[in-house]
């Protein structure tokens, strides 16, 4: 039996947002300032170039607020949302770290993913504690 403190904190994009609302959404969860979040974005763009790509990835695997409920339901044999649940993680984190880890590793991270499909149990007995 797991015993599971639910919290309010989601990363998901903004309605609100200047552009795809990953920076207002992001500043909302962390508690920091869009504008702060956006300058470190340019200095990550003009410095290294990897900045576009990081915004798109998020853009892409983050939930718009407006549509959570069809973001957390399983999607390729429903690991993330397993390993989700299992480990008391955020969907959309899990998939962010798979799918950077599919990337970064060249492929070896799909083994991981079947290993999980495998071995992850599909339900999980919780008891939530709101406080």
């Amino acid at each position: 039996m797991v015993i599971e403190v639910l919290s309010e904190r989601r990363f998901v994009r903004s309605k609100e947002g200047m552009f795809l609302g990953v920076f207002s959404g992001l500043g909302r969860t962390l508690g920091l300032d869009p504008l702060v979040l956006r300058l470190c974005w340019l200095f990550s763009v003009l410095l290294f170039g990897s900045g576009i790509l990081i915004y798109l990835f998020l853009a892409l695997l983050m939930p718009h607020e407006q549509r959570i409920a069809d973001f957390e339901k399983p999607k390729l044999l429903g690991v993330c949302s397993r390993v989700g649940e299992q480990y008391g993680l955020e969907i959309s984190m899990v998939r962010m770290l798979f799918v950077a880890g599919f990337f970064f590793s060249l492929g070896f991270v799909s083994v991981l993913y079947l290993g999980f499909w495998f071995f992850l149990p599909e339900k999980v007995e919780r008891i939530y504690y709101r406080g």
